[in-house]
């Protein structure tokens, strides 16, 4: 069977004959998908066009026309959540006219025009006399994205050209940010029972804050009350509202982040911000040349992940591009912890000054300073949207409550008194009920349920009870299946969960026989790829994660693990980390198990290198774990051994802009020498980090010390015109009279500066790179930095060859 989420192009047939055809055009056929949606009627055919999954659906037979078309599109969005792209693909009806003449092979590509879409009824429309035929079927515009990209497929053939960078384009945004809103997103809105949630939509305070009359919206709610499920209510609303925007030539963005507790390591400031960006980014019809350029940096291995200051200038570019911008943060109390709400409100107020954004924080309350709320809107489960879901949840029930109509309205009575509110205690509730077989049975439940949190423990505390209650088989199952749940680090599928299950201690291979049906681990507790293993996946990205927070008693285990070569390198190929030969010292490092690593230590070397070069210590830099590098140094680890590229653990903390791992190396004896191209100022000069540039001068740093390129600190400064650490090398007195190569200046010219006091230097030297300091602050167009080389005394007149006699200051 095909995972739906694997599929990211839908193709939508009118016409059998076109299906038979469309068929036909894929290069491999796949399995039917292993579920839809409910209510999905839909008859799907599966498989691979080039790099593509596509999902194939015909209109059902005999039916034509702009409703029957926008519900099979419905239905496939909804049953395939990844689908990024949809087309309509048939004979194009219509199409041919005297004045195109079009035959059989040749490819037409629709686009919008005077309000329709593409996809419109071609023989459906109104005449008034005296006018044109006027067309007024049709479907809804294509997303924004898709019409602001019209211009350059037309260049292609039918897009082709630009669906070829799709798979790179994902590439980009998944090394940008772990973080996937859209899945969870899909999932809620599948959830929904429609209906439900309008009244939100319909409050005063939300209608102003749309209209751009409140700038953030803080929307409090108890825990249960169905918070993200507004969130993504409101999420959803807002993409329309985007798409209407669009086709009146307005540009709007929108951007939303669900918060998750269980995932709240891979929710970082960076991770959230740079979720912000990705969607921002999707909204426009190109990637930037600046986040392309980072991305091929970080192909080539000299940029790991952006800096929290490149992201901020990212989005601070990116949001000139739109009108307005609309950012929903769902669940703000289940960020990793209080510093990093704060950063995040204080970032998205910074960006309120200089741009339209409106945000909307769900959160529980107490999460946020009651000083910050201006305009809130309290979340609470309505009774109109309870009745609609427990409505809906009875037929789910035994047969006594289907066929009874009065003790349906009892139990939703009953329920939607107690809930107060909370959508999960009446979710709790009427679950609880679905082993009670007689009116008796239920009359006695529904007498013991209780309100508001406490009913809320009690629900989870009788939950827990239905499952020691059962067979000793089922109550183990069940037992193991809850803890999974509760600690895994995020959602895993049915059958990452069921390998997870059949795993057993002691073993060293999977035996397929110990696995349990999917029904069985649902009645066992009465909740809800890699291919011969679907569990591995999910083991080696997150067993450290677990290790960690229980070192001391499962130490002997994770050393057995971990002392094995195969073992720690089947788990670094999945989680990427390092190149092979990777060991389980340089995991150890890594995933911060100080426990475990202490024991290693005394009897692995702690300088072994793996497939780049690169030994525990520098892992440890990497991570900027200051307690693992004391350790590692502690008991013997070399502080200066190069890797394959010459970087040193030294060089790791500085580009990290890890001001803290830097001083502790520098005190424990690194070496400030020439490191491959660089020495350790150059590389921090060129990374641009102050606080760092100063701690090496402190520390003996030589300022004066050209680089392998020929380069010396001064001309890097001016370079990346950091007018900081110009002053902190002109305060060591260095000389700053250096030849210049004229090529460079005859590309610049014609700005004017004003001279500013400063003091210190020795003027008058060459660097190796021919680089005057004055003339690269002039190419530079810096004037900070000539304002200070003038003042200093630095030369003015300057003879270059034939090409140019001098260069004066009136000239400057």
């Amino acid at each position: 069977m095909s995972n739906p989420r694997d599929y990211t192009v839908g193709w939508i047939c009118a016409l059998k004959t076109e299906y038979v055809a469309a068929r036909l055009f894929l290069d491999e056929a796949h399995d039917a998908p292993e579920h839809v949606s409910v209510g999905d009627n839909n008859v799907y055919t599966l498989g691979r066009m080039g790099g593509h999954n596509v999902v194939i659906a015909v209109l059902p037979d005999g039916e034509y026309g702009l409703s029957s078309a926008a519900r099979v599109a419905s239905d496939m969005q909804h049953s395939f959540p990844n689908v990024r792209i949809g087309l309509m693909v048939g004979i194009g009806g219509g199409a041919p006219t005297p004045k195109h003449d079009i035959r059989l092979g040749d490819v037409v590509v629709s686009t919008t025009k005077n309000g329709n879409s593409c996809v419109l009824q071609y023989d459906f429309g109104k005449k008034i006399q005296g006018q044109k035929f006027q067309l007024t079927g049709s479907l809804n515009q294509p997303p924004a994205l898709l019409r602001a990209a019209m211009d350059a497929v037309s260049d292609a053939i039918g897009g082709v050209a630009s669906m070829q960078q799709e798979g790179q384009h994902r590439e980009i945004f998944r090394w940008l940010s772990p973080i996937d809103p859209f899945t969870r997103q899909s999932d809620f809105l599948r959830r929904r029972q429609k209906g439900t949630g309008e009244w939100f939509l319909e409050t005063p305070q939300f209608k102003e804050w749309l209209k751009g009359k409140e700038k953030t919206l803080f929307c409090p709610g108890i825990p249960g009350a169905g918070k993200t499920m507004i969130a993504s209510i409101v999420s959803d609303n807002l993409k329309a509202v985007r798409d209407q925007d669009a086709a009146r030539n307005v540009r709007t963005g929108v951007a939303f982040i669900y918060c998750i507790y269980n995932e709240r390591e891979q929710q970082s400031l960076d991770d959230i911000l740079a979720s912000i960006l990705v969607q921002l980014v999707l909204g426009r019809p190109v990637i930037p040349e600046s986040i392309q350029r980072f991305y091929k940096s970080h192909r080539k291995g000299e940029k790991p992940r952006l800096s929290l200051d490149e992201i901020s200038k990212e989005i601070t570019s990116i949001i000139k591009c739109y009108s307005r911008i609309f950012i929903v943060i769902d669940a703000l109390d289940e960020c990793r912890d209080n510093d990093i709400r704060k950063s995040l409100l204080s970032k998205v107020f910074e960006l309120q000054t200089v741009s339209d954004i409106r945000l909307m924080v769900t959160f529980r309350p107490g999460a946020i300073s009651e000083a910050l709320i201006k305009t809130r809107i309290e979340i609470r489960a309505q009774n109109e949207d309870l009745e609609i879901y427990l409505r809906n949840q009875m037929s789910k029930l035994p047969d006594i409550v289907t066929e009874n109509y009065e003790l349906q309205n009892k139990i939703k009575d009953r329920i939607s008194y107690l809930a107060r509110g909370m959508f999960l205690l009446a979710q709790l509730y009427i679950n609880s009920l679905a082993d009670k077989l007689t009116e008796n049975a239920i009359d006695t439940a529904l007498k013991n349920m209780r309100a508001g949190e406490k009913g809320l423990d009690e629900a989870y505390d009788a939950a827990v009870k239905r499952i020691e209650s059962q067979l000793p088989g089922f109550r183990e199952l069940g037992e193991r299946v809850l803890l999974w749940i509760v600690f895994a680090r995020r959602p895993l599928t049915t059958e990452e969960l069921r390998h997870a299950l059949a795993v057993k201690s002691g073993t060293s291979s999977l035996d397929t026989r110990s696995l349990y049906t999917a029904k069985d681990i649902v009645s066992s507790c009465a909740v809800p790829r890699q291919k011969q293993n679907p569990f591995f996946d999910y083991a080696a990205r997150n067993w450290a994660f677990h290790a960690r927070e229980v070192q001391g008693s499962i130490l002997e285990l994770a050393l057995k693990f971990l002392e094995s070569d195969s073992k720690s390198s089947a788990a670094s190929q999945i989680s990427s980390i390092g190149k092979q030969p990777v060991c389980g010292i340089h995991l150890a490092a890594y995933f911060d198990l100080k426990e475990i690593m202490k024991k290693l230590a005394e009897k692995k070397n702690l300088d072994i290198q793996d497939g780049e070069g690169r030994t525990p210590l520098s892992y440890a830099a990497e991570t900027e774990n200051i307690e693992m590098v004391k350790l590692l140094l502690k008991n013997g680890a070399q502080i200066n051994v190069e890797d394959n590229a010459g970087r040193r653990p030294l060089s790791e903390a500085i580009e990290r802009r890890s001001t803290a791992i830097v001083r502790c190396l520098l005190s424990l004896g690194a070496g400030l020498e020439y490191v491959y191209y660089h020495t350790p100022l150059s590389k921090a000069i060129e990374g641009g980090d102050d606080a760092i540039v100063e701690l090496l001068l402190a520390n003996g740093a030589r300022p004066e010390v050209e680089d392998r390129r020929g380069w010396k600190p001064l001309s890097q400064a001016i370079e990346v015109g950091n007018a900081a650490t110009v002053k902190h090398l002109l305060a060591a007195k260095i000389e700053v009279n250096y030849d210049y190569n004229i090529a460079r200046l005859e590309t610049r010219g014609g700005f004017r500066v004003q001279v500013i006091r400063w003091r210190n230097a020795l003027p008058n030297k060459s660097d190796g790179a021919g680089s005057k300091p004055l003339m690269m602050a002039i190419e530079a167009e810096n004037e900070t930095i000539v304002e200070d080389l003038l003042v200093i005394g630095v030369e003015v007149n300057y003879t270059f060859g034939t090409n140019v006699s001098t260069i004066s200051i009136d000239s400057i």
